[in-house]
């Protein structure tokens, strides 16, 4: 959730931040991952370990610096960005519940990756789309009454 928080925040408002910040995140960031990941380094932080936000110092500065530098136009990436929040509520469905049957039939791991991004973006994209259609049509007779 911090990820997200940081990303609107940073997308809202264009903070400068000095090179050495990023610099100190980015390398914190990479040296946590390494030691908990590669090491199996006992840290304070018990459960879910390799998605704490120690673990995402590294993309910070990334994403800082693509949000600041770089501009997108791509219709498709723009829809997909509005239903980023559905298809992570989707991939949590996916992942808790069917994605272990894709593991069970499909050997490759690069398949296995490309049919779970396209399983969650495309049910994702659909879950928004039904959300907007619903949150409309309550809207609408809200008003009437």
């Amino acid at each position: 959730m911090f990820i997200i928080a940081a990303g609107c925040f940073f997308a809202l408002h264009r903070v400068k931040i000095k090179k050495k910040y990023y610099i100190i995140s980015f390398l914190l960031g990479i040296a946590y991952i390494i030691l908990v990941q590669y090491f199996k380094c006992d840290v304070f932080i018990k459960y879910w370990k390799g998605t704490s936000i120690l673990s995402n110092l590294y993309i910070i500065p990334i994403i800082i610096c693509i949000l600041n530098n770089v501009t997108i136009n791509c219709k498709i990436l723009e829809k997909i960005s509005k239903a980023s929040y559905h298809i992570f509520l989707t991939q949590m469905v996916y992942y808790y519940t069917l994605s272990k049957y894709v593991y069970k039939f499909v050997n490759n791991d690069l398949i296995v990756i490309f049919v779970n991004i396209v399983i969650c973006c495309t049910c994702g994209y659909i879950f928004y789309i039904i959300e907007n259609i619903l949150r409309e049509k309550i809207l609408k007779e809200k008003k009437h009454v």
